[in-house]
């Protein structure tokens, strides 16, 4: 039952980039969800350049939740430019990790552009 009720908060997991913030000094992705009803150990944003083909990990912890959301602000500023990402969270406990959340995209910007692009989930 245990591993059943893991697996199942996933769908309160609900990914969304919130706020993008650009500067001379890196890019950062702002990243909001829900908390999961059941005790976690914490959550993960997974990224890469297609989707569900994750390459990257951030292990956020458990970041408290302010106003009922998680807020998260993740640095992009070492990815590639000019490129399209796909995120995803899961959530973890010592044993298990949940499947994905929704998927969301971002474009991060290349040289000349002067932002990052929300694409939304993909369709």
């Amino acid at each position: 039952m245990k591993k059943k009720r893991l697996l199942q908060f996933v769908f309160f997991v609900l990914v969304m980039i919130t706020h993008i913030v650009t500067a001379d000094t890196g890019k950062f992705l702002t990243f909001s969800w829900t908390p999961n009803v059941e005790p976690v150990s914490g959550y993960k944003i997974h990224f890469g350049t297609s989707s569900r083909g994750y390459t990257s990990v951030a292990d956020v912890g458990l970041p408290e939740a302010v106003n009922g959301s998680i807020i998260y602000t993740l640095d992009v500023s070492n990815e590639p430019s000019g490129t399209l990402y796909y995120f995803a969270a899961t959530a973890y406990n010592e044993t298990k990790e949940s499947d994905y959340s929704v998927e969301v995209l971002a474009h991060i910007p290349g040289e000349g552009q002067s932002k990052i692009v929300y694409m939304g989930p993909p369709k």
